[in-house]
């Protein structure tokens, strides 16, 4: 089977996915005027 995965878009979806983690995180610190539904939305798409 081929892999369907190329480089650029592993980095593309690694830097997506640290980038939710971190606004999920600092949304439960309270560091963002973001709802706390969003927190959960954020960390489930990282």
């Amino acid at each position: 089977m081929n892999q369907n995965v190329g480089s650029t878009d592993k980095r593309v979806r690694i830097s997506l996915g640290a980038v939710l983690g971190a606004v999920s995180l600092a949304t439960l610190a309270n560091a963002t005027p973001l709802p706390g539904v969003a927190a959960l939305v954020f960390g489930v798409a990282a």
